[in-house]
Parts: C-alpha cells; sequence; structure tokens
C-alpha cells in the first residue's frame, strides 16, 4: 500500500509540473461542474426531495430574482401527489420551458402560472395554464414552436394529455396542459 502511495504522488507531482496537463485538469474540473449545472436543471433535486409544488414554487422565486422586471405569479391548487413521478416532471419541465421562453421571446411583464390537481378520487385530470401578455407568436411559431416546445409536446401527448399554445388578444401567449381525463 506504501508503495502504491507513493507512486500515485510521484505521479500527482509530475503531473503538477505539466503545464498542458494542469490545463487538461482544470478544463476536466469546468466540464464536470457544468454537467452537474445541466443535470440539476434536467432533473431537480427539490423535485424529488420537497415535491412539486416546492419544487416550482423554487423555479419560479430563483426566476423572479433573476427577472425582477417580470411580475410573475404561482397558483397551485390540489395535491400533486394524485399523480405519478412521471407526470409531476413533465409539468415541472413545462413551467421550467415556459419561463425560458417568456425571457427569450415574449417581451412580457407579467406572467401567470396555474397549475390545478384533483381535489376528489372520481377527478384524475389536472390543468397547467401558463399565460404571458408580451408580443404573442406567429401562427406558424405556435404549431413548429422551437425543440423545447416539440420536446415538451411530444411528452404530454406521450402521457395521453393534450397541448395547446397559442397567442391570444391583444397580446402574449397561452399555454395549456391537460393530463389524467382529457376526453
Amino acid at each position: 500500500m506504501g508503495a502504491l502511495n507513493r507512486t500515485i504522488d510521484k505521479a500527482n507531482e509530475a503531473l503538477g509540473q505539466c503545464l498542458p496537463c494542469n490545463a487538461i485538469i482544470q478544463s476536466t474540473e469546468y466540464l464536470h461542474s457544468v454537467t452537474r449545472s445541466l443535470l440539476k436543471t434536467l432533473r431537480p433535486p427539490d423535485l424529488d426531495e420537497l415535491g412539486l409544488e416546492t419544487a416550482l414554487e423554487n423555479l419560479v422565486s430563483n426566476w423572479k430574482m433573476a427577472h425582477p422586471e417580470i411580475d410573475c405569479s404561482l397558483i397551485i391548487r390540489g395535491d400533486s401527489r394524485t399523480h405519478s413521478e412521471s407526470i409531476n416532471f413533465l409539468y415541472y419541465r413545462a413551467v421550467q420551458e415556459g419561463l425560458v421562453n417568456i425571457v427569450r421571446h415574449s417581451r412580457a411583464d407579467q406572467v401567470s402560472i396555474e397549475l390545478t390537481f384533483p381535489i376528489n378520487d372520481q377527478d384524475r385530470s389536472s390543468l397547467l395554464k401558463l399565460t404571458d401578455n408580451g408580443i404573442g407568436m406567429l401562427e406558424s411559431d405556435t404549431h413548429n414552436g422551437g425543440l423545447g416546445l416539440i420536446g415538451l409536446r411530444e411528452r404530454v401527448l406521450a402521457v395521453g394529455g393534450t397541448f395547446t399554445v397559442q397567442s391570444h388578444q391583444p397580446s402574449g401567449v397561452y399555454l395549456i396542459i391537460q393530463t389524467g381525463n382529457t376526453s
């Protein structure tokens, strides 16, 4: 064991004297931190640890701090525990994608997010409404969308849900997702 430790120490010493090796190490450490950050945005720890409601509250709170010029409200009704983890993840990603698109494209100064879960055992449907008062979208954009909206639409349809994104008058966009009993 002592011989192995001495070998490792010699290798570390040699790497420390190698400038290209230091650059590789620094680049690797940077890529590792970026990858961890991306993974947290894809699957936030809050969602598993604290549940959908708290994860969304944290997402919106952080978003509001980053974009104080936009008034954003979040209303959650019902209990997300009535749905599977995959449905809750879908709603989280939908809100996340919607907020990203609002910043990138809408020029909105008001955003409303309403998420309603079943309040009784007979009703199994849930509804997300995300609206803004921005510049709206071209009709072609509402059907084609960017990769984020396309991916979101595919995830919603894969679970038997409905997906609607439209410009509304006088301005702005609304995104509506419904899962569960959508008939």
